[in-house]
């Protein structure tokens, strides 16, 4: 352990508020680290150098000359059992000896804890390092790595589910707008996750390993009971119910609002990767195209995984060949969608535009008309459907309302 001018700055910040007497701390060589009189900050302390060289107490009176020293008494700080610096209180020394025990055992207790941070730190970013390695497909599940996860606290149960979470807005101000703010606002983010994580730890009722992937992501490795090992859509219902509590504490402790994305089931280390990505997916998917809810699995993306891998080649077909959006009005375009998402029933999508029934066979006749595609028809609403879909996904135009 070392003395740090930032540590010593606070340690008599902290002692001179609780005596209001001036504290100095000096490092192993005797220079003056911090003091109560700032012009005195990086000044040799002889008087300090000669409790290092003895290990034992000094006593300076108004009588006694040491170089860039003061009346005051001045005491050995030590930590495992090794002098690292000296700790002065300046002063008449009959009036500030009763201090000086205290004020040592204080420095020393703040020197401990000040360790055991750090420790924990290190700890930390150690055990997010491992799992970031881990999530990148980076380690293989050997004895060097049992004894790594072992050291950081890691206990990696298999199968599991790796449960993306992606903070979308804090209060009802969406992420961005609430990051624009003030500059400090990335610092205050990076503080409300790690809190996150620190709840989700400490309320957590299952096997789960949380870290955090960035400024605004949290990662959940959670382990799911083996009785579903050869059960994967049972698996990710099971993980869908971890999901929600999650969701639930974070709306109701910390106000934010968030996107999850469950990834496949993991059976070993070698798929945790995969798992992982396609947590991720899911999420971009569920975003591009505004999925309804919060919780999004990859069981059930389906159509979204094929916009996600369709090749530019037959993006481009789709573009040119239907260009929708240059062909249709919105009215029109609104009008295919919901028609579309109605399963093609024209009284649900009539009563849904709040439009005539005739209305609406009129707006299909004129679709088919302009695009030569019947969207009443298996094949010609597919390619709509798909057309739309690809133009949706690949653009960050906001969706029409469902109104006529």
């Amino acid at each position: 352990m070392k003395l740090t001018a930032e540590l010593a700055r606070n340690i008599v910040i902290s002692s001179m508020e609780v005596l209001g007497k001036n504290i100095n701390i000096m490092d192993e060589s005797g220079i003056i680290l911090a003091s109560g009189n700032r012009a005195r900050i990086n000044t040799f302390h002889q008087g300090a150098a000669k409790v290092i060289a003895t290990g034992e107490m000094l006593e300076i009176s108004k009588d006694e000359e040491f170089e860039g020293s003061a009346p005051g008494i001045n005491l050995p700080i030590e930590f495992n059992k090794q002098i690292i610096g000296v700790v002065g209180i300046t002063g008449d020394p009959d009036e500030v000896r009763i201090f000086g025990k205290l004020v040592k055992n204080s420095v020393e207790l703040m020197l401990k804890e000040s360790f055991v941070l750090q420790q924990l730190q290190a700890e930390t970013k150690a055990r997010e390092r491992l799992l970031h390695e881990l999530l990148q497909g980076n380690l293989a599940y050997d004895e060097d790595f049992i004894e790594k996860a072992r050291l950081v606290g890691c206990e990696i149960l298999f199968p599991l589910v790796v449960i993306a979470i992606d903070i979308q807005a804090i209060g009802n101000m969406p992420l961005k707008k609430w990051l624009g703010q003030t500059p400090r606002r990335e610092l205050d983010l990076e503080n409300i996750v790690s809190n996150i994580i620190e709840h989700l730890n400490n309320t957590k009722t299952s096997q789960s390993i949380i870290t955090s992937i960035g400024t605004k992501r949290i990662v959940i490795l959670q382990f799911i009971a083996t009785k579903f090992k050869n059960d994967d859509k049972s698996a990710a219902e099971i993980a869908s119910t971890f999901a929600l509590k999650y969701l639930e504490q974070l709306k109701t402790v910390y106000n934010v609002k968030v996107s999850i994305g469950i990834g496949g089931v993991a059976h070993d280390i070698q798929e945790t990767r995969g798992t992982y990505k396609e947590a991720c997916l899911v999420l971009k998917i569920a975003d591009k195209l505004s999925y309804e809810g919060d919780i999004h699995c990859w069981h059930d993306i389906g159509l979204g995984l094929l916009l996600e891998t369709t090749s530019r080649e037959v993006a481009e077909y789709f573009e040119k060949s239907v260009n929708l959006p240059e062909l249709l009005d919105s009215k029109l375009v609104n009008t295919l969608r919901v028609f579309l998402d109605c399963n093609l029933c024209v009284n649900e999508t009539a009563k849904k535009l709040y439009v005539h029934r005739n209305t609406l066979t009129y707006r299909l006749n004129q679709i088919k008309k302009i695009t030569g595609l019947d969207p009443r028809n298996f094949y010609g609403a597919m390619h709509l459907y798909l057309s739309l879909m690809l133009d949706r996904y690949h653009s960050d135009r906001s969706h029409p309302g469902t109104r006529s």
